[in-house]
C-alpha cells in the first residue's frame, strides 16, 4: 500500500478470505528545521545531510544523503522511511547527529551547529612532491594545471601537504579533490594512499571525471603541532583510444572533528 502522505506498507492477503480493510498508520517523515550558528545564531545556508533509518536484522538500514541550501536556514527533512538518526555536516562546523528525531513535530525543531577550523590547501601549495624512487621531479612528474593544480601521468608520485594541529590535541577529516585529465570511463576509480603518522595507511577512492572535482573523506587521528599528510596515486591505467588515467589533484581540505571518548582518554 503506497501513498504521499504515509510510508509504504505490507499486508498479508488471502483472496479466498472476506473483503480485506487495509489501515495506513505511519505518516511519512516531515520535520522542519532551523539551523543556526551556536556563536553568532546567524542562519547556515547550506548543509549537507545524511538521513537513517531503523535497523533491520541481516539488512543495512536505509540512508538518503542530501545536499541543501537556504538563506533563511529553514530546513524540512522528508524520507521514504522512519528517520532515526539525522546526521548534518557542514563546511566550518563538527558534525552533528540528532537521533531518534520526532518525525511529524508539530513546530520546527532548532538545531545549533559549533563552528570548527577547516583549512584548504590548492596542490600548489604541497610541500614536496617528487616521483618513484623517492627522486625529486623537478616538474618531470607533476605538473602545473591551469592556476592551483597539478597533473600526474603515471602512478606512483606523491604530494605531501602540511596542516598545523595546533598546541592541544585535535582531530581533523582529511578530503582530496581530484578529476581527470583527457579521456575516461565512468567506472574508473582513483585509488590514493594516504600517509599520516605512524597509522596504517589508508585508502581513498574517487570517481575519476573529466569536468567536475570529485571528492573522498579520510579520517586521521588526534595529535598536536604541525604534521605531513602523503597523498600517493596508485592506480594508472591506459587503453588506447578508450582510457587514459591523469590524475589532477585541485586542492585538500583538513575538516576539524570533534575527539572521541576514547581520543579524549588517550591524550589525557
Amino acid at each position: 500500500m503506497e501513498h504521499n502522505d504515509y510510508l509504504s506498507q505490507e499486508y498479508p492477503y488471502d483472496p479466498r478470505a472476506a473483503t480485506p480493510q487495509f489501515e495506513l498508520t505511519t505518516r511519512r517523515p516531515n520535520i522542519p528545521m532551523s539551523l543556526t550558528d551556536s556563536v553568532t545564531g546567524d542562519a547556515i545556508q547550506s548543509i549537507e545531510v545524511t538521513l537513517v533509518g531503523p535497523s533491520t536484522p541481516g539488512k543495512t538500514p536505509p540512508s538518503q544523503q542530501l545536499t541543501l541550501s537556504s538563506p533563511t536556514g529553514q530546513y524540512a527533512l522528508t524520507a521514504a522511511f522512519a528517520i532515526v538518526n539525522v546526521i548534518f555536516r557542514g563546511e566550518g562546523y563538527f558534525e552533528s547527529n540528532v537521533l531518534t528525531p520526532n518525525n511529524n513535530p508539530s513546530e520546527s525543531q532548532s538545531v545549533s551547529l559549533t563552528p570548527a577550523r577547516v583549512v584548504t590547501q590548492n596542490a600548489r601549495e604541497a610541500k614536496a612532491r617528487s616521483g618513484a624512487n623517492n627522486k625529486p621531479s623537478h616538474g618531470i612528474y607533476w605538473y602545473d594545471y591551469e592556476t592551483q593544480s597539478l597533473l600526474a601521468y603515471s602512478q606512483a608520485n606523491w604530494l605531501e601537504f602540511e596542516i598545523d594541529f595546533g598546541s592541544e590535541l585535535a582531530a581533523f577529516d582529511f578530503e582530496l579533490g581530484a578529476r581527470n585529465f583527457r579521456i575516461i570511463d565512468h567506472k574508473y576509480h582513483f585509488q590514493v594512499q594516504v600517509d599520516f603518522l605512524s597509522m596504517e595507511p589508508g585508502r581513498l577512492s574517487i570517481l575519476a571525471h573529466q569536468t567536475e572535482t570529485q571528492t573522498a573523506r579520510l579520517r586521521l587521528p588526534p595529535s598536536t603541532g604541525v604534521q605531513r599528510v602523503r597523498i600517493t596515486w596508485l592506480n594508472d591505467r591506459y587503453i588506447p583510444g578508450q582510457l587514459d588515467a591523469n590524475i589532477v589533484v585541485d586542492w585538500v581540505k583538513f575538516h576539524q572533528r570533534p575527539l572521541t571518548p576514547e581520543e579524549q582518554s588517550a591524550g589525557q
